[in-house]
């Protein structure tokens, strides 16, 4: 087995970076237009209808804007990571790791960042509208489901993509270091 030069390192590492930022960067924007149209739907139940469903609105309008400013935050975490050219190998590699780690928490906690606040405000604005009945619940149930589908799927891409892939970063580390 042929051991891996540093310029062999750096190229799979480069190569794997812009992947991963053409990755990021494509849901990072398919969140941000999804964001802006449902504000844009959502932003005149803030000022008209019903208190609580004022309420709602106002919760996933705040929602909307935290779920950008944490895709954002995490994008930003680690430089341009691996595919930075003023980096040794091991600068690179270390900036990738502290890229995915990023990435890695920000899937794993989905929960209390974008699941809740979302969940919790469509459920007060429907609420607020429709009132108590079998519609509202059988929408809470439907709104539990799309949110556990949602934690779910992210935790699988942490699982089977991001895991491995800083798995793979630590053994290059390692035979960096060799």
């Amino acid at each position: 087995m042929r051991t891996l030069d540093d310029d062999d390192i750096l190229a799979l590492v480069q190569s794997g970076s812009r992947k991963l930022d053409r990755q990021i960067r494509h849901r990072d924007w398919r969140e941000v237009v999804a964001g802006i149209i449902a504000g844009v739907i959502i932003a005149p139940g803030a000022v008209r209808g019903p208190a609580l469903a004022r309420v709602g609105a106002w919760i996933v309008l705040a929602g909307l804007v935290f779920v950008m400013w944490r895709l954002y935050r995490a994008r930003r975490i680690g430089g341009r990571g691996g595919d930075d050219p003023s980096l040794s190998v091991a600068d690179a590699l270390r900036a990738e790791g502290q890229r995915l780690d990023a990435q890695i928490e920000l899937l794993e906690s989905v929960w209390w960042w974008y699941v809740a606040p979302l969940s919790i405000g469509v459920v007060l604005l429907t609420v607020g509208v429709r009132g108590t009945s079998w519609f509202t619940f059988a929408y809470v149930v439907v709104v539990a489901l799309v949110a556990w589908g949602v934690v779910a799927l992210n935790l699988r891409v942490v699982r089977r993509d991001l895991r491995p892939k800083r798995a793979d970063l630590n053994a290059l580390l390692a035979e960096l270091g060799e």
